[in-house]
């Protein structure tokens, strides 16, 4: 510990919770990248209602991510829920908490808790980054879990890509790929997005299509450098037509 932080440290005891010292002492923090004990210091944080600062909303955000990821890496779920579970109310129930958490479950691996946590959130309210990470998981029983993102359909704007991508992203998992390849189609032309060209390219490669996988690699390059959405239109599937002129051929009746 530093003479800086034993000076702050001594301060915060003889003048405990005191507003301005809570953040000197967590901006001292932060700049040591100390987050174990940023850590300590969030409930305080959270307490005097200094979160909503962007300053200590930084701090807090950093702090997590990096607790998140080094037990998330060392596939340490149990210590992992267990912080999540110690920090109080008003940081659990922050947007950029949960997605931070949401994503370090899924980075140790524990889909199922992932699963719950972010379904449990979208039957409540709609978000976008959840949604983006819920087509990303393992799912073990894909049915239901399209069942329920088809719930989630009837409660959205018919066109909103991240629900369309998702849906996408769940058909391919489940390899119905033609209801996967309208999907991605749809939400790339609401908004172009580099992963799912690269998503909806490698499906049209699965279902011999190669013509149009390489107009999806170019668009999504062109995406990557430019940035300028453009109308994805992919040519049709050409199947064997039966010649209607042609009569079906026809077995010879041998008797009984």
């Amino acid at each position: 510990m530093g003479a800086s932080t034993r000076h702050l440290d001594t301060v915060t005891r003889t003048v405990p919770k005191h507003p301005y010292v809570l953040k000197l002492l967590a901006k001292v923090l932060y700049r040591q990248e100390n987050w174990d004990a940023l850590l300590g210091l969030l409930p305080d944080l959270a307490k005097q209602n200094l979160l909503k600062n962007d300053d200590m909303s930084k701090v807090q955000g950093a702090t997590l991510k990096a607790m998140f990821q080094h037990y998330a890496k060392a596939g340490q779920t149990d210590k992992l829920q267990a912080m999540w579970k110690k920090l109080p109310t008003l940081i659990r129930d922050n947007h950029e908490a949960i997605v931070l958490y949401a994503k370090a479950l899924h980075t140790a691996g524990d889909e199922v808790a992932c699963n719950g946590l972010i379904s449990n959130i979208l039957n409540k309210r709609w978000d976008d980054s959840l949604a983006d990470l819920y087509g990303r998981i393992q799912h073990h029983s894909l049915g239901n879990t399209i069942q329920q993102a088809e719930k989630w359909q009837l409660s959205q704007p018919a066109n909103n890509p991240a629900l369309l991508l998702l849906l996408a992203r769940l058909y391919n998992q489940q390899k119905l790929w033609g209801m996967a390849k309208s999907y991605y189609e749809a939400s790339l032309n609401q908004a172009p997005n580099t992963e799912g060209y690269l998503e909806l390219a490698e499906l049209l490669e699965t279902m011999k299509e190669p013509e149009n996988a390489q107009r999806c690699y170019r668009m999504g390059l062109r995406y990557c450098i430019r940035t300028d959405g453009e109308k994805l239109n992919l040519t049709p599937t050409q199947r064997p037509q039966v010649n209607p002129q042609t009569p079906p051929a026809l077995t010879p009746y041998n008797g009984l």
